[in-house]
């Protein structure tokens, strides 16, 4: 009887990452499994839905014909135990069960024919053009702009992060219309590559979509081999020993350079990590379900945080910081979440804060030790504790009548 031996840890964790493209309750029974099948001296792990497939492989002894299994009956019969343990996969004798063999433990399973995998994303494979992205770039870059990922299905094109390519950058973008993340670093022949895979246009982009994106945040580490095709519209991302293909976003991502405007010199550079200690403290001073809107104003030669609530009482925090060329001649206030979120995703000890040319302006924040990171953020109605010290225009030279 055909049979396969793995380590329970490898299997269980190859179930575990597979899982991200296994629907609950799918209308099609076959999408509710993974497929298991064995090639040389490795069993392949896969899941798949309409959107996405998920493939681990992992070492192993044996053979193990094609078979489709219920992926979190078998995971949970292997929680618990020792990783090293001998894991034995069996086919059954009619060929619709799959038997677990682990010491003197005896599981049989039921299975769905191998035939009826649909097989998505098999089109792809050949068609692809490769960026190679090195280790650093899913916490530096991906892991930055993931948050700021739009969930509405309203707008659909904004439901991931853009790739762009000029030259050697490669950028990454993403915003759900009231704050935006970008982040730019440099890969070789990253142009070239989008536009291989028939990216073309005074920009060459595509958008990966968030199930994807979340996808590589949670189950990929290390160097990563992105491929990419405009016919049709398909990503597969190599690494860790895992391949994630899906489909791209099929839409047109708005301009958003419109409102990258060149920072002007008004604003403020602040303490990343005394700000962060201060917005959760003002947590306190709000409702109950809702996140306040906090503001940061200058006064007495400091920046102060600071927010004001008719029920709860107010607050006023300095935060070490100074003033940029000037300040801004009114407090800015900020939905206090967002200003946190965009305030983690500062690498640097410092930021600069950009803004407050009007109360509808956008505010810019810019990593003091990577400039080539910005978030932009859209300001709020709110009042502050204590007023705000406008900066004093300087003063007008005397014009002495002729005599």
């Amino acid at each position: 009887m055909a049979g396969i031996t793995v380590e329970a840890g490898a299997l269980l964790r190859a179930l575990s990452r597979t899982l991200a493209a296994v629907d609950r309750r799918p209308t099609v029974p076959i999408l509710a499994t993974v497929y298991l099948a064995s090639s040389g001296c490795q069993l392949t792990v896969a899941g798949v839905n309409l959107k996405m497939e998920i493939r681990a492989q992992l070492p192993a002894v044996g053979e193990l014909p094609a078979t489709c299994v219920n992926p979190r009956v078998l995971r949970d019969l292997l929680k618990g135990l020792p990783t090293s343990e001998r894991v034995t996969l069996e086919a059954g004798e009619s060929g619709t069960t799959l038997r677990v063999l682990i010491g003197e433990e005896h599981w049989s399973l039921p299975t769905l024919p191998a035939e009826d995998w649909p097989a998505i994303f098999a089109k792809s494979e050949g068609q692809l053009a490769e960026i190679r992205l090195d280790a650093g770039w899913i916490g530096d870059v991906l892991a930055r702009i993931a948050p700021f990922m739009s969930t509405e299905d309203t707008r659909y094109y904004l439901n991931g992060v853009l790739l762009e390519a000029e030259g050697d950058k490669l950028l990454a973008v993403a915003t759900n219309g009231a704050q935006l993340g970008r982040v730019e670093r440099t890969v070789p022949e990253a142009a070239t590559a989008i536009s291989a895979a028939g990216f073309v246009g005074p920009k060459s982009s595509c958008i990966i979509p968030k199930d994807m994106v979340r996808a590589i945040l949670a189950h990929m580490r290390g160097p990563l081999t992105v491929a990419l095709s405009s016919a049709p519209l398909v990503c597969r991302v190599e690494g860790d020993g895992l391949t994630i293909t899906g489909k791209l976003i099929d839409g047109i991502y708005p301009d958003y350079r419109r409102i990258l405007e060149e920072p002007k010199d008004i604003g403020y550079e602040i303490d990343r990590l005394a700000l962060l200690s201060a917005l959760v403290r003002l947590k306190a001073i709000s409702s109950r379900g809702e996140d306040p809107i906090v503001s940061i104003c200058w006064r007495e030669g400091r920046v102060f945080l600071e927010r004001r609530d008719a029920e709860m009482g107010i607050a006023s925090i300095p935060v070490p910081g100074t003033t940029l060329g000037t300040w801004p001649n009114i407090p800015l206030h900020f939905d206090r979440a967002r200003l946190a979120m965009a305030a983690q995703q500062i690498r640097g000890s410092a930021f600069r804060l950009h803004g407050g040319s009007s109360p509808y302006s956008q505010a810019n924040l810019v990593d003091v030790s990577d400039p080539a990171s910005t978030f932009i953020l859209m300001p709020m109605r709110g009042e502050t504790a204590l007023p705000h010290e406008p900066p004093v225009p300087p003063a007008e030279p005397e014009v002495r009548a002729a005599e």
